[in-house]
């Protein structure tokens, strides 16, 4: 019977065949979508990214109409367990053998006829099953049948022209040459198309990327059932260029959103970040492209993702340390909204009004850099390495090691061209770079043994080439460098040890120690929590190592907690950028994030956190 569910779910018609496999599946499922927060059919349907008529089907009782993925999207919605899960999927199996039922009777589905003695209107109204559809009716049909079928061509014609982004979708192509369709979306569109990959990997990491958008787009839809929610905006680069070098690669972006869907998710079930109840978050997702966009048109519709109910109040990320990185902030910070870095490290990002970042800067890698040197007696010898390019972060980490490395640098910098907008860069731009590192080797007061990297992850491998190409391989080098994300140089490390070179790198997180949790891996207090409910989100340990899964995380939880600080103190209506921004400087003390970087505490007008360790890791 239908009044035995929940709300909405019993206002569905009766099960076809309850006693079929298929219509105990059916039942389970009602009173599994019953457990959930929607107010309709059709609210429920779009918690799951589904259509209507798909989740109505699934609910019907109706042999081979449900499949895995409309199971698993209902047991999301509803939070059900694995067990639970996994009981539906068995059910589903053995609904999928049963036949299908046959019609008892050869009516046609548009003639309904009422039985002869009934009285309702139903028996006016309805036509005779044998009578056939006048002529006027057919031409009615058939109008309308065409009018339909020109609206759905024009729809899908405009939705692919002009420039395959979609023209109703609020997105736009940054450049013909690149092909990324640039814009913001609540995770409903995917910027990503594995149809066009240009490999298998490519092709399976956007895929991996499209289902962490619909999961966010999922969280984002059950915050919607809620009256007290605001709204915060992760700005990145979610794409990669076709044809040029990109700032960030598919994994990092996988990284990236693996590490802020766990926050999401954290801040919206759990008390680890403030009161929930005191105001949920929406987030919304803004591709800037590999170029990372910054123009006025594009973050005018960050700005306009606000709602008078449901204020925008951060935006996080923020992309990697560019010069559009700091034109975004701001305008960003012209328009009164806070922000919150991941990755970005430049020193020049250090201090820009309304922005506060948990990534450590360049000066204090470089100077964990320098503690290390400091107490060892085999390095003695350095020279910088660094792309001219004017990059913010190359630009400033080349000037931090000589700022404070000068007492090793014996032998001038040696810059490179490295990758921009156009080419990565070829070992042979390397070439004279290598020649000059093993003429300063065979130097005899100060044989070189140190390399100072300041370039781009992007160019490192045309530098291992070079380095493995060189005449002095029987004579070791060691390279330091400082980055938030140098993970993928382990890429490389059958070739450096076939160079003789070893690389050492100043860091924002350490997953692989920090995991084991011994005495003397530094491990945050906060970071067991954090790996807890990654886990549970069905991550893999891997994808920890380069360190943009925890600072991504990191940025929304601070974010959040800001939230909620403001929240407090604003009962009667939501906060807002201002509110919120005001709460940063709390974010101390008492207040600390227990981020998984560390116990992250902020300045009061703006800046970097303090209060994480900064990991050295070796290249393997």
């Amino acid at each position: 019977m239908s009044d035995q569910y929940n709300g909405w779910v019993s206002k569905l018609g009766s099960i076809q065949d309850p006693d079929s496999s298929a219509g105990q599946l059916a039942h389970e499922l009602r009173e599994l979508a019953g457990t959930a927060p929607a107010r309709s059919l059709s609210d429920f349907a779009r918690h799951t990214n589904y259509s209507k008529q798909t989740i109505s089907d699934a609910l019907s009782g109706r042999p081979r109409t449900v499949s895995e993925d409309v199971i698993k999207a209902v047991c999301q919605v509803c939070n059900a367990d694995e067990s639970t899960k996994q009981r539906l999927m068995e059910m589903r199996v053995e609904a999928n053998r049963s036949p299908a039922p046959t019609p008892t009777s050869p009516t046609p589905a548009l003639l309904i006829s009422a039985p002869k003695d009934s009285s309702s209107p139903a028996d006016i109204a309805l036509p005779d099953a044998q009578e056939r559809l006048r002529p006027a009716r057919w031409k009615w049909f058939l109008a309308t049948a065409s009018l339909v079928v020109v609206i759905a061509t024009g729809v899908l014609v405009w939705h692919w022209w002009p420039d395959g982004c979609g023209v109703f979708s609020g997105v736009r192509l940054n450049d013909k040459a690149d092909g990324e369709c640039i814009g913001v979306t609540d995770g409903s569109y995917f910027f990503n198309r594995p149809s066009e990959a240009a490999n298998p990997d490519d092709r399976s990491l956007m895929e991996r990327i499209n289902d962490v958008e619909k999961r966010i787009q999922i969280e984002n839809s059950a915050v919607a059932g809620t009256d007290r929610y605001v709204k915060v905006v992760l700005l990145m680069p979610l794409t990669i260029s076709k044809n040029r070098a990109s700032a960030i690669s598919l994994a990092q972006i996988l990284y990236s959103l693996e590490g802020v869907y766990t926050a999401l998710y954290r801040v919206n079930h759990s008390s680890d970040f403030g009161d929930p109840t005191a105001a949920k978050v929406q987030l919304s997702l803004a591709n800037q492209g590999s170029l990372q966009e910054a123009d006025p048109s594009f973050l005018r519709r960050i700005i306009d993702v606000s709602q008078p109910d449901h204020p925008l109040v951060t935006v996080v990320g923020l992309g990697s340390s560019f010069t559009n990185t700091k034109t975004a902030v701001e305008y960003l910070a012209q328009q009164g909204i806070p922000m919150v870095g991941a990755e970005a490290s430049a020193d020049s990002l250090s201090d820009l009004h309304l922005l506060w970042s948990v990534s450590p800067s360049n000066t204090e890698y470089v100077n964990r850099l320098k503690s290390f040197l400091d107490h060892q007696n085999v390095l003695k010898s350095a020279i910088i390495v660094y792309d001219r390019n004017p990059d913010l972060y190359t630009q400033s980490l080349a000037q931090d090691y000589r700022n404070q490395l000068g007492n090793y640098i014996k032998f001038p910098d040696q810059p490179f061209q490295g990758s921009t907008l156009d080419i990565i860069a070829a070992p042979d731009v390397f070439a004279p770079v290598v020649t000059n590192l093993c003429d300063a080797a065979n130097d005899s007061r100060a044989p070189l043994d140190t390399v100072l990297y300041a370039g781009r992850i992007a160019d490192f491998r045309a530098f291992t080439d070079a380095l493995k190409a060189r005449t002095c391989r029987q004579q070791p080098l060691t390279v330091l460098v400082g980055a938030t994300g140098f993970a993928e140089a382990s890429a490389y490390a059958e070739t450096l040890a076939s160079s003789n070179v070893k690389v050492v790198v100043a860091t924002s997180s350490d997953s692989t120690s920090w995991a084991t949790n011994q005495p003397g891996t530094d491990t945050p207090p906060g970071y067991s929590a954090f790996l807890k409910a990654y886990h549970e989100r069905g991550f893999p340990n891997d994808d920890l190592l380069d360190g943009y899964a925890i600072v991504h995380h990191d940025a929304l939880a601070t974010a959040a907690q800001a939230i909620r600080l403001a929240a407090q103190g604003t009962p009667t209506h939501p906060p807002t950028p201002e509110d919120v921004a005001g709460q940063f400087g709390r974010l101390n003390l008492a207040y600390a994030v227990q981020g998984a970087s560390g116990t992250l505490s902020f300045p009061s007008e703006d800046g970097r956190a303090t209060g994480q360790p900064i990991p050295l890791e070796q290249i393997k």
